[in-house]
This record gives C-alpha cells, structure tokens and sequence, in this order.
C-alpha cells in the first residue's frame, strides 16, 4: 500500500474526519505539530550554523564605537573584538579606571581609543552626556554597546541600603544607558547614516527572587528599544542580547557544558546584528535559556 500517497490524498483526509471527526482531528492536529517542531529545528539549525553573519564595517562603515563598560569579562571582549575593526570610545565610572591592557592591545589593532568618566550622581549624568556629545561632535558613530545593563536587582543593596545608594544604582544601570541612547542615536543616524545598538544583560533568576523588578526594567528597556527601531526604522539596527541562568539548573545539566570563551559569545551576538532585535547569541546561550526555562520549577 502506497501509504506516503495515502498521507497527502486530501480526499482521504477528508473521508476520515468526517467518519472519524475525533481520530481525524486528533491525526491532523498530530500533525501539525510535527511539522511545525521541524520547522522549528530547521529555523534554528539555520540561524546558529549556516546564516551568513553580518560584516559590520561593511554595513556601519568606518565609524566610532561607545562602549559603556569595560571592566568585566564580556565589556572586554567586546572591546577587543571590535577593536580589530573601530574606533573605540571607552565609558566608565568616576572611581575607576580602564585596563590599560586593553586599551594598548586596541592600539596595537590599529584602532584608536579613547576613555571618559561617566559621574552618574549628576542630573543622571547628564553633564557627561554633554562631554561625550561634544567629543564626538566631528566623528561618525556606528554602534552604540550597552554593557551590564541591571535587569536584576544588585545583590549589594539590602533593606539596610540608603535612599542615595538605590537611586544611584538605578541611575546607573537603567537610567543612564537610556539616556545615553536617546543622546547619541539622532547623532549617530546623521547625514542618512546607518547604526546599530547593542544592549547585554545577565539575568540571573533565583526561586527567591520575586521577579517583579526584572520583568518591569525588562519589559521598560525591550519597549524603548523599539520605539527608537520604530522611529529610525530601515536605519537603526538595535538588539537585546540577554543571557539567563537559573539556580536548579546544576540538576539538569552540568554548568560546565555552557562555559564559552567571551571572544566567543561576542563574535556570535554581533554575527547576528541586524538579523534579530532579541536574543542570547551562542547557541549554547541559547540552549541555557531554553532548559532554564523549562528547569525552573524543577
């Protein structure tokens, strides 16, 4: 019997249902299903392995890049890697400094580079977003790197916390990286020019946490985000890259498994620049989500 003949014969399909409605339902729902988990696979085998990733310098050209933060692990590697191909304009805080390593391995590359104290205790910092525009007021920015944008709350800060100490790190982890956003875009897109943004976060979800916190500064960043996509649409590339982890995970599978080198990850996330306008990047950071996600009430 030609069974595969028989599974695309509309006619028999349409016998079934009506002798059968719930056999004929349930087979066609079945089916369904099927093949929408294959495509499904498809989708992704195709965007983490065979996607052509983007070459920036051919979409941005050769422009600037403001990085907010170099100082953990990921903030480096973005320094480095875009270093190969632009100008870097380095941020950080008062109070600290940029790894002069950094900074003279970029020279190294070829790229120059550039640093800036950010004083976020002043009017939102607002008066280093005057500096950082009147340095760039010659020069031609392409991308715009949001490292350590806080979608939790910092485990630092307590009940016993002051006032001034949860409105500065509120100030520093969502408020400024917006605003700078809204400074430097029109900027950016001047003379018809493209650009993109790239917003990295690290949520860190717990069974203790209640979550209400993370899901508004979430939900509050994705939104603006896409209202600045909207309003420079066809010009503005801007993504949120967000990697999840979930304590019960340990129980699943080993977090050795999701080690990936930080040159790695960042090489992934910006392969993806202008495909996507949400995500993890790697797909083993895609992977974690998934299983946290599914592993949360494990």
């Amino acid at each position: 019997m030609d069974y595969l003949g028989e599974l695309f014969d509309i006619s028999s399909w349409k016998s079934t249902i009506v002798k059968h409605p719930v056999k004929g339902g349930l087979a066609l729902f079945g089916f369904l299903a099927i093949s929408k988990g294959v495509c499904d696979c498809v989708r992704v085998v195709y965007k983490h392995f065979l996607r052509p990733a983007r070459i920036l310098q051919e979409r941005y050209g050769n422009c600037w890049a403001v990085i907010t933060d170099v100082s953990d692990v990921v903030g480096a590697a973005y320094a480095v890697v875009l270093g190969k191909k632009f100008n870097l304009l380095i941020l950080h805080e008062m109070n600290s400094t940029v790894d002069q390593e950094i900074v003279m391995k970029i020279r190294q590359l070829g790229s120059k580079v550039a640093t800036m104290a950010v004083n976020y205790g002043e009017g939102y910092g607002s008066e280093s977003l005057k500096e950082i525009q009147g340095f760039l007021a010659d020069k031609q920015v392409g991308l715009i790197i949001i490292n350590q944008l806080n979608l939790v709350r910092n485990p630092a800060l307590s009940k016993k916390s002051s006032a001034s100490e949860k409105n500065l790190f509120f100030q520093e982890s969502i408020i400024f990286p917006l605003l700078l956003l809204r400074y430097l875009t029109p900027m950016m897109l001047r003379r018809d020019k493209r650009g993109a943004i790239i917003a990295f976060s690290h949520q860190h979800i717990s069974r203790t946490s209640s979550g209400l916190y993370e899901i508004m500064a979430k939900a509050f960043t994705e939104a603006f985000l896409r209202s600045l996509g909207a309003e420079y649409k066809g010009r503005l590339d801007a993504v949120h890259f967000e990697v999840g982890s979930v304590l019960g995970l340990k129980r699943v599978i080993p977090m050795p498994f999701f080690a990936l080198a930080p040159n790695a990850a960042v090489k992934a996330q910006l392969a993806t620049v202008g495909y996507e306008k949400k995500g993890s990047g790697h797909w083993k950071h895609c992977l974690e989500k998934y299983v946290s996600s599914k592993c949360f009430y494990l």
